[in-house]
C-alpha cells in the first residue's frame, strides 16, 4: 500500500520525546501525552499517518468511494457512508458496527473522517475487514487496534463482499493520528477462508 506517512530520524524523534517528557504539562495535557506517544513510535522507527489526509488523497471509484477503508481490527465487515445531510459536508464514515451493539463492544467501531471533500449525495458500500495473521497479531489486542487497507471494489450490499489485500495494522495515537505497527499481504489461502464469512 502506498499512502503518505510521517517519519523522522530516530535521534531527532528521541530529542523531541525528551523535550516533551521533561515538560511539567505532560501529566495534565492530553496533547502533550499524544505527542509523547507519537515521538516514541517515531524514535522506534514506526511510521505515523494522518487518517483524514490518507482518505482524502485516496483514489476513488466511479461513485466517489475511496479505495481505502479503516475498521477496528477485530471486526469482519465495514460499511462506508458519505451522507452529507447526516454527517455534515466533508465527512465520511466507516462503520463496522452497523448491526448496532452497545457498551464496550461498540467502542471505536464507527470512525468518522473529515476529508473536506465536496459531497456528491448519499453513497455507501461494504468491504470485508482483512484477517490478521498470527505473525502480525502476536502481542496486539485487536480490540484496541485498527486496520487500514486497499479496497479493490466496494460491494453495494453486504452479500457479495470480496476480500482485499495489502493491509496495515494501526494503533491510534490521537483522533486523526495513527502509528503503523504492522503490515502484510493476505495470501490466496487467507482470502479463500475469508470468502466463507457469513
Amino acid at each position: 500500500m502506498d499512502v503518505a506517512t510521517i517519519t523522522m530520524p530516530p535521534a531527532e524523534a528521541r530529542a523531541k520525546l525528551a523535550e516533551y517528557q521533561a515538560s511539567r504539562r505532560l501529566r495534565s495535557d492530553a496533547e502533550y501525552q499524544q505527542a509523547v506517544t507519537a515521538y516514541t513510535a517515531l524514535a522506534e522507527g514506526t511510521p505515523i499517518l494522518i487518517l483524514s489526509q490518507v482518505i482524502a488523497d485516496a483514489p476513488r471509484d466511479a461513485r466517489g468511494r475511496p479505495h481505502l477503508a479503516i475498521a477496528r481490527a477485530d471486526r469482519r465487515q465495514v460499511k462506508y457512508e458519505n451522507a452529507p445531510w447526516r454527517l455534515g459536508a466533508g465527512w465520511e464514515r466507516f462503520d463496522s458496527d452497523f448491526v448496532r451493539t452497545r457498551g464496550p463492544a461498540a467502542r471505536d467501531a464507527t470512525i468518522d473522517v473529515q476529508t473536506r471533500r465536496e459531497p456528491t449525495g448519499y453513497v455507501s458500500g461494504y468491504a470485508m475487514v482483512p484477517m490478521v495473521p498470527p505473525a502480525v497479531a502476536t502481542g496486539h489486542d485487536l480490540t484496541q487496534r485498527f486496520i487500514l487497507w486497499e479496497v479493490e471494489a466496494w460491494a453495494d450490499r453486504q452479500i457479495g463482499v470480496q476480500p482485499d489485500r495489502d493491509p496495515y495494522l494501526l494503533t491510534r495515537i490521537a483522533p486523526d493520528c495513527y502509528a503503523v505497527v504492522g503490515e502484510w499481504d493476505l495470501t490466496d489461502v487467507e482470502r479463500a477462508i475469508m470468502r466463507g464469512r457469513r
